[in-house]
Parts: C-alpha cells; structure tokens; sequence
C-alpha cells in the first residue's frame, strides 16, 4: 500500500513480539527531517530571488571559521522568509501541511493499519542552526550542516484498520498528536564538480538525527474496544525510544536518496562560482 499523494509513503517496521519491542510510524519523522534539509540546502545555495534576503557572500577560500560562520547565517535567516509559504518554490511551512500518509503498528500485543489524512506538522520554523563545517575547493565540496529542532508536533485524522489486540479485532478512527523534542540532525554532503562544468554535482547526502522525546496522544470514537486509545498510548509511550531507534535505518536511506536530489536542483540551478566564489 503506497500512499496516493506526494506525502511519506507507509513504512514498516516487524519486530518480534517476544522481544516487547514496537513498529514504528517513520512518516512523520521522515516529513520534519527532510523539510528542515531543503531549508538548508535551499539557503546554502543563495537560491532567494523573488525578495531580498539578508545573505552574504562566502568565500571558499575564507578560513574555515568565517566560511563555515557565512554559511551557517545564511541558512538562519532564510528560514523565517519561507515560514508563510510562496517564496521560493517552497510551500507553507508553519504549519507544514501532509494531505494523506500511512503507518503500521505491529507489538504482537496491539497491531493495527492506520491511514492518515489533514496532518500539519507545526515548529518547523523554530528550527536553529547549530554548526556548519564546509570544506570547498574548485572541484570539491564537503559540507556538514547541524540542525536542532526544539519541539515538532504532527497533528491529524486517522482511520484505524486491520486491528488486533490479545487477538481481538478492532477499527475505529480520531485523531493524534505525536510529539517529538530536542531533535538533533545532521546532513553530509559530499559533490564534486567535473573539469569545464559551472556546476557542482552532489553525489550523496547522509543524514544522521537524535530525538530526545516523544509523545503519543490518539483519541478514538467507537473503536468497539473500551479505553482502546489509552492502551495503544500507554505502549507507543513506553517503548518510544524503541521505536525511534529501529526507525533509523528506515528513515535514513530513503531521505539520503531524496536529498540527493533535492541537494542537486538547487545546485544545478546557481553556478558554483556563484554561489561559493573563488
């Protein structure tokens, strides 16, 4: 099952029952991390043309601690300039909408499918820059981008199917709230720029992240099972660092891909030279 919009597609996560360990919705994770990285890369670039924008101009050849201090100011003040959408090919981003995704929760205590729909995803604007280190030459770039987003919530409708708890089924649908803190990302990108060209081609993007919290919050209307919706809360918060720790790799590899390609877009649009001049 894929989901039917431009949204995270349904991840899975199966992990054995006797080991009381979770599945985990990589969706919504996936959504806050990879938004945040297209501000980055977007702002990295010097993209901003349908307004002004207090930007500077870095050098490759500055020291390091003016260069990596350049590039680390510009993404911080690109941020609150997208935060209403329009600007820049970028959508709205305080709240950041999701029309439609999915995730699956499979414990062997309390499994279920749900279908997501109207989520907005808010505090993506409060994102902070924490460290840039760069390392350019003419045919070469490395550049490590560290980012913190202090509290990130998904709010939304969902519909629940497939469900089974101790063995009984159930359904039902409501509404939810996950909230993660203290959200420590990385991104690593690597490019190199091929004798002759103007542009610089980014040849991978590796992101890393922590998470110091998160919060489960799901409110049912006549799932058939009595305080159904306290127990799948009580399980998604219990085992929350579970979950987020077995989402990594599921997280990880498909966002490196998109990156990928975000990353090169936007370099592919601003000639190197330009945007790190010699």
């Amino acid at each position: 099952c894929q989901s039917r919009t431009p949204g995270p597609p349904r991840q899975t996560l199966s992990l054995p029952a006797s080991s009381e360990a979770i599945t985990t919705r990589t969706a919504t994770m996936r959504t806050a991390l990879l938004f945040a990285a297209i501000l980055a890369a977007a702002a990295a670039a010097a993209v901003p043309a349908e307004q002004p924008v207090a930007t500077r101009t870095c050098g490759r050849r500055d020291a390091d601690h003016t260069l990596n201090s350049c590039i680390r100011h510009n993404i911080q003040t690109f941020i609150p300039h997208v935060k209403d959408g329009g600007k820049f090919g970028l959508p709205r981003l305080e709240p950041f909408a999701v029309p439609e995704t999915a995730f699956d929760l499979l414990t062997g205590l309390v499994d279920f499918h749900a279908a997501v729909s109207n989520m907005t995803v808010h505090g993506l604007s409060d994102a902070m820059v924490r460290d840039v280190r760069a390392e350019l030459s003419d045919d070469a770039m490395l550049l490590d981008v560290d980012l913190l987003l202090p509290k990130v919530s998904f709010r939304g409708m969902l519909e629940l199917s497939g469900g089974q708890i101790l063995a009984l089924p159930f359904k039902g649908r409501g509404t939810f709230n996950f909230g993660f803190t203290d959200i420590n990302a990385t991104w690593r990108a690597r490019g190199k720029r091929q004798a002759g060209e103007q542009h610089m081609t980014v040849e991978s993007v590796t992101p890393t992240y922590s998470v110091g919290g998160m919060t489960t919050d799901i409110q049912l209307l006549n799932a058939g099972i009595p305080n159904l919706d306290r127990v799948i809360n009580a399980v998604m918060n219990h085992y929350w660092t579970v979950m987020v720790d077995m989402g990594k790799p599921y997280v990880q590899k498909p966002i490196s891909h998109q990156l990928q390609g975000v990353f090169n877009t936007l370099f592919q649009n601003v000639p190197y030279d330009q945007m790190f001049p010699a």
